[in-house]
């Protein structure tokens, strides 16, 4: 199905016939037999002249459903057209003449009749019984505006308009209550905030759960319901039992159901990928985003996340480049595209191009705070301070408190050798128990611990962690928080610091084997592995773990001088010749980026 073309001669009334195509698209869905192309694939072809043929094999379709919206007034004409792909025949044509009030019966009748007609033309007596098509769940034509206004919100994804979207979800669902898809798309709209850090991930779920189950409630076949659904009941167990295998087979049997009743949703296809790569399971995760692919071929987030799972997972920023030049030609300017190709460009060493693209990035998104925070940060770690700071001050404007920002803010302390002021943030950052957005409140925990031992006050350590997590010197602390594990690892730290060998053994080895069971792929983590041999007073393993962690450009170790030039763990270490020689290539490495970015923001037009 392509995108109703808007005849009306007035840009603003783009979303009404965008908001038709999706209706119509939802409705089709329905039908069992039918493979019907999802949105993004749908959308990719909006506004282009392209012949049905070509359009058919890009998407891997037979029949091509396209039409037109008129909108004057009340009145609307909608034309539709069901195409044979390779004869050019038309199965099915209709013009419909309406009041603005009839627009649900237009919808159900165009629907209901490329049903029929593709059921007639290539089932035959292979169809099932006759299908009830629902709508999105509404009579009311002021709410069914608002929805579709949310809609057009909603899929341009940048920091404004997600708040926009939002706030005509919710002017919907005040006009009409028991609107469906509103509370849907409502719920939708919290998890992409969340997504962009617009709020916290358990703000976005404590908001979608409830509405959710609503949605479940008067449709308990809403595969995209049920599907977002397990995934929050899926992390909120994690929350409060820890990782376990088990868990994850649960939400995989929820989360494959929900797709077998909503397969053109490309959202359930990137859930079955995500729950599979947190098990370190990759070849299946692809195997997912590949399904989800067949659905909708164009979409732009599934190549997005293919090219992750290679990125990330499988370590070969090639192949990842392969699939983001796919996706930067379907959606040059998608920001999650842009935000891909940056850590592309990192991770290849090609550090002016990073910063290319995610200055690319505060171009189209001028609102998302994060944005900034990560630039400075990657400016902070090269030496760049005057750069680094107006960055800084940047996220300040925007977001003050957030983590990111927090984030950025610690890092300038840290960089800048000011350790009392960084013990005084970070120490606030654990109290309030930040989100741990970006690593946030981990690098808080960190920087706190590295600074007291720095100073000699290991002693301090113990205290603190005394304060905040009592309890925390049991072998056995509160199985389900990961925090307080964390944090564990930093009071073996500083009992080892401070000679108190048996003591940090007697909590490490049962630390390890939590994290171990918990986290999955944790023994093949080499800077893991580094720091717990260095604490066993192993430093030939940890100076090979070391080394492995540390292989590759700077780019993969951006915070290589935090983790392991000044790790207290590693202090063991770092006389050994091969280590040591590491580092000293990292630092020339640094100095050969920080280069390189300076020439980039010369040559600009423009100052940061």
């Amino acid at each position: 199905m392509l995108p109703f073309v808007n005849m009306s001669g007035d840009a603003d009334n783009e979303y009404f016939s965008d908001g038709l195509t999706e209706t119509l698209l939802h409705m089709l869905a329905q039908v069992p037999e039918l493979k019907v192309a999802a949105r993004t694939s749908a959308f990719a072809f909006k506004g282009r002249d392209e012949d049905i043929r070509q359009i058919a094999e890009a998407l891997d379709v037979a029949t091509v459903l396209e039409g037109s919206v008129q909108r004057a007034g009340v009145r609307v004409r909608i034309t539709a057209q069901l195409i044979e792909a390779d004869s050019g025949f038309h199965l099915w044509s209709q013009t419909y003449d309406r009041d603005l009030d009839d627009i649900f019966t237009v919808q159900d009748e165009i629907a209901a009749s490329v049903a029929g007609a593709l059921r007639a033309t290539l089932l035959g007596e292979q169809a099932s019984a006759e299908v009830q098509l629902t709508g999105v769940g509404t009579a009311n034509t002021a709410a069914y505006e608002k929805f579709l206004l949310g809609l057009e919100q909603s899929n341009i994804a940048s920091y404004g308009s997600l708040q926009r979207a939002e706030g005509l979800f919710k002017e919907a669902l005040a006009l009409d209550p028991d609107f469906v898809e509103a509370k849907m798309e409502l719920a939708a709209a919290y998890t992409a905030q969340a997504d962009t850090g617009l709020i916290t991930r358990d703000l976005a779920d404590a908001r979608s759960k409830p509405l959710l189950e609503q949605v479940i409630a008067a449709n308990p076949r809403h595969g995209r319901a049920l599907g977002y659904l397990a995934l929050i009941d899926y992390r909120e167990s994690i929350d409060k039992d820890g990782f376990s295998p088990a868990l994850v087979d649960v939400v995989l049997a929820q989360a494959e159901a929900a797709v077998k009743l909503a397969p053109s949703e490309a959202e359930l296809y990137e859930i079955l990928g995500d729950v599979n790569r947190s098990r370190r399971n990759f070849e299946i995760a692809l195997d997912w985003y590949q399904k989800g692919l067949e659905y909708d071929p164009l979409s732009v987030d599934l190549h997005v996340y293919t090219a992750s799972v290679f990125l990330y997972d499988l370590e070969d920023p090639l192949v990842a480049e392969e699939w983001l030049a796919k996706a930067r030609q379907l959606a040059p300017d998608d920001l999650f595209v842009v935000a891909a190709s940056a850590e592309v460009a990192l991770r290849r060493g090609e550090y002016a191009e990073f910063l290319r693209w995610r200055l690319k990035s505060m171009e189209l998104d001028p609102q998302d705070h994060e944005i900034p925070s990560l630039l400075g940060r990657f400016l902070y770690q090269l030496g760049l301070f005057e750069e680094a700071d107006k960055m800084l001050a940047r996220a300040r404007a925007l977001a003050p408190d957030a983590p990111w920002t927090r984030i950025l803010e610690l890092e300038l302390l840290w960089a800048a050798g000011n350790v009392e002021r960084a013990i005084l943030l970070a120490e606030q950052m654990i109290r309030d128990d930040v989100e741990n957005r970006g690593g946030a409140w981990n690098l808080a925990m960190a920087i706190y611990a590295m600074a007291k031992i720095e100073l000699g006050q290991a002693a301090d350590v113990l205290a603190f962690l005394d304060s905040v997590f009592p309890g925390i010197r049991s072998q056995s602390p509160d199985e389900g928080q990961f925090r307080q594990h964390f944090a564990q690892y930093f009071l073996v730290v500083a009992l080892a610091e401070m000679g108190e060998f048996e003591a940090a053994n007697a909590i490490l080895d049962p630390l390890v084997a939590w994290f171990e069971a918990s986290v999955a792929g944790f023994d093949e983590q080499d800077g893991a592995a580094a720091n717990i041999a260095a604490l066993r007073g192993d430093d030939d393993v940890a100076v090979l773990r070391a080394l492995a962690a540390l292989d590759g450009p700077i780019g993969e170790h951006m915070d290589w001088h935090l983790n392991f030039a000044q790790a207290p763990s590693l202090a063991s270490i770092r006389s050994d010749a091969r280590f040591a020689a590491r580092l000293a290539e990292l630092e020339a490495e640094t100095l050969v980026a920080a280069e390189e970015v300076r020439t980039f923001l010369a040559g600009r037009d423009q100052p940061l």
